[in-house]
């Protein structure tokens, strides 16, 4: 018998207490804990990072037989934690239950719970020569969203097009060798599709491990030359760059790159990744057709916007070599784990240990545009890029000794000359505890298109659209020191903190001079009982603003009952059905804002299946009342499938939602859903909503969704 096996008899009562948390946990669980700065929730950034990390979740993957690129797509996941999970494999053979995490030093139980959602354990024989069209699976969607009013631009002819919005995707593949995808998009206000775009990716091709043609996303390092499609939380530091090539399967109209990667395996140390990219991107110009701004809406409503659609051609380069020390993540590829006796893998997994491994990277990227980029000449935009052509090259580095984990990248800008660093510690004190320290520097001059790391920063040139950056901030002009805590103190509560200490030498957007700005957030929760569970947060931030210090206080408590369960396993959806009660405050600079919510999700099964053919029934009703717009208050609401919904609520009024799922199985595992979403805000201080040619005459707000999902 296998030694895993036998440690986890002596873990069955510490399981069994976990139990009933682990099947607690859903995806709105996992949205809540990488949720601290709610003033980001409803950026477009945010919305397609979620929806990409949805689309994981949606489509899981097998631990079992996943390889090192497929975990690194997973955002909670580092190197050392990715190390353990195969040479744990490695050793011990396949997993059988996801519990056997437990057993991984450098897993903690928030890993491990957020783990849940994005992968399973079924033993599965491992075969090199997956043929590429076998096991094919797909998904095919259609959503159309209906406003129930009519905005001011649609009635003097300001908006060229029909105020519906209407999207379809479809994407198909296996999870071994081959994944392709089709998406289009017509915005509100907008006469044709004007979004459309598509992707084939191959995996494990003779000496190439990856290839994407078409529109995709990449990330190296820490993000400072290339980090595109990653969004950071302060809470945990969630959002490796690091995670290589992949598909572009979110609606983003800007966040991507469009020509072809890949991935060569030179040996089992060293691998070699190119970047080719051309794109037509929107941007501003001033009288002598020079670039200003790069814009990153999308939309192309009115004959102005239309005239900035594709003005600036975009063509990048660029290239990552990186080399590891070999390790038995490596040698798992190339061996078939039973081939050593148990105890030689056993002594060999625990004097992990004692192993170090190290590893450095090198990017380099050169970006031109067709248009000179010209700025202006405000204060803030001294140090923006100027000119058509750019060169950015970054060495990144990391050192791995068990329970300690060291990261960092420094980087170079030859425009300006700018430097930027970024590196981090983290230290696996227990399973119970983790602590992180992070240290920053993004000189004035320097400035890449394609960077994304944590920044507090944001109003740089807007560069995404002509890059890929994922707009996680501006990695530019900011230098900092961020502290983070994790951990359970115990059993059943959780604890997450944090404290940031940032400065930015040279004027932000609205100063005159350098600033400075603290920020922190304590979280406690707690699993009271099998049905019960509470979390209370507190964040304070300071930060100046137009040259004035600006304090926020913001704090949320939330209660959640799940009286009845179905086993793990069976479904996805677990819960019968759940209540949820939400209170929020935002206070700044004396203006007050609070919000109420409830929240209640029936699950009611239609067979004998169980919840596999089910109706899902989802209600929320919230009240709010805010003095200034300052303390709006960011809600999430109950959303379709692969959708966010974050709205910033702010006046006096109530919000309220209902979404209904239609979930049917067929034969053949065929899977067919219908989902409608209604929602509407009412405002009792006000007649009519938003200014200019969005403007709604009338204190309703009121729309309805419908999608349709198949799945085969």
């Amino acid at each position: 018998m296998k030694r895993g096996r036998l440690l986890l008899v002596f873990l069955l009562p510490i399981a069994f207490q976990a139990w009933a948390q682990e099947d607690a946990y859903g995806w709105s669980d996992f949205l809540e804990s990488i949720t601290t700065d709610e003033e980001n929730t409803d950026s477009e950034e945010w919305v397609q990072y979620v929806e990409e990390l949805q689309t994981l979740h949606e489509h899981p993957i097998n631990i079992n037989t996943a390889t090192r690129e497929d975990l690194r797509r997973l955002p909670m996941l580092d190197d050392s934690q990715i190390e353990q999970i195969h040479a744990y494999i490695y050793l011990h053979g396949q997993m059988e239950t996801l519990g056997e995490l437990r057993l991984l030093p450098l897993i903690d139980e928030d890993t491990r719970r957020a783990l849940t959602l994005f992968v399973y354990a079924r033993q599965e024989k491992e075969n090199k020569s997956f043929p590429l069209l076998s096991n094919l699976h797909g998904t095919f969607s259609s959503r159309l969203d209906i406003p129930l009013y009519y905005r001011r631009g649609y009635l003097d002819d300001t908006y060229v097009g029909n105020p519906l919005y209407h999207r379809i995707r479809y994407q198909m593949g296996n999870s071994h060798r081959l994944q392709a995808g089709l998406r289009v998009e017509k915005d509100p206000g907008e006469r044709f599709y004007d979004s459309y775009g598509g992707y084939v990716q191959f995996k494990n091709v003779g000496i190439l491990s990856n290839v994407v043609v078409g529109d995709y996303r990449a990330g190296f390092g820490e993000g400072l030359v290339f980090g595109s499609g990653t969004i950071f939380s302060k809470s945990n530091l969630l959002g490796s760059s690091d995670r290589g090539i992949r598909p572009m399967a979110s609606m983003s109209e800007t966040d991507f790159l469009r020509g072809l990667a890949f991935t060569l395996r030179l040996s089992k140390e060293l691998q070699l990744t190119s970047l080719f990219s051309y794109r037509k991107v929107d941007a501003t110009l001033n009288g002598d057709g020079q670039v200003q701004t790069f814009l990153r809406t999308g939309y192309h409503r009115t004959l102005r916007e239309r005239a900035t659609r594709r003005d600036v051609n975009s063509a990048l380069v660029g290239a990552h070599l990186e080399w590891k020390t070999a390790s038995l993540s490596s040698q798992r590829e190339t061996s078939f784990q039973d081939s050593i006796p148990v105890a030689e893998k056993s002594s060999e997994f625990h004097a992990l240990g004692s192993k170090a491994e190290g590893k450095v990277g090198l990017t380099v990227l050169y970006t031109h545009f067709s248009r000179s980029l010209n700025p202006g000449e405000m204060l803030y935009r001294k140090y923006f890029p100027r000119g058509n052509q750019f060169a950015v090259a970054g060495v990144n580095y990391g050192y791995q000794l068990y329970r300690w984990a060291f990261t960092g990248e420094t980087a170079y800008s030859w425009e300006q000359g700018g430097v930027a660093t970024l590196n981090r510690i983290k230290w696996t004190a227990s399973r119970q505890w983790t602590v992180s320290v992070l240290q920053r520097y993004y000189g004035k001059r320097y400035y890449s298109f394609g960077a994304s790391a944590l920044s507090e920063s944001t109003g740089g040139f807007n560069s995404g659209g002509a890059a890929g950056n994922a707009g996680a901030g501006s990695v530019q002009n900011e230098s900092g020191v961020m502290l983070n805590l994790r951990g359970q103190f115990a059993q059943g509560w959780d604890l997450a903190g944090y404290l940031d200490f940032f400065h930015h030498p040279w004027p932000r957007y609205g100063m005159t001079h350098s600033s400075t700005g603290q920020e922190g957030m304590v979280q406690l929760g707690s699993l009271f009982s099998r049905r019960h569970t509470f979390m209370v947060r507190y964040q304070i931030k300071r930060k100046e603003v137009g040259d004035v210090m600006e304090p926020h206080h913001r704090m949320k408590l939330q209660w959640q009952y799940t009286p009845e369960r179905t086993a793990a396993g069976q479904s996805r959806v677990r819960e019968s059905w759940m209540w949820k009660t939400i209170g929020m405050l935002h206070q700044v600079r004396g203006s007050t804002g609070v919000a109420l919510g409830e929240q209640v999700q029936c699950v009611v099964p239609l067979s004998s299946l169980g919840q596999v053919d089910h109706l899902r029934l989802t209600a929320l009703a919230s009240w709010f009342h805010t003095e200034t717009y300052a303390s709006r208050i960011y809600f999430y609401t109950p959303s379709l499938y692969n959708s966010s919904f974050s709205i910033p609520l702010y006046g006096h009024g109530c919000h309220t939602v209902l979404c209904a799922r239609w979930r049917d199985v067929a034969r053949h595992n065929v899977e067919w859903w219908l989902e409608a979403r209604w929602s509407s805000t009412c405002f009792f201080d006000r007649e009519t909503l938003s200014p200019g040619p969005q403007e709604i005459v009338s204190r309703w707000k009121k729309e309805v969704q419908v999608q349709f999902v198949l799945k085969y």
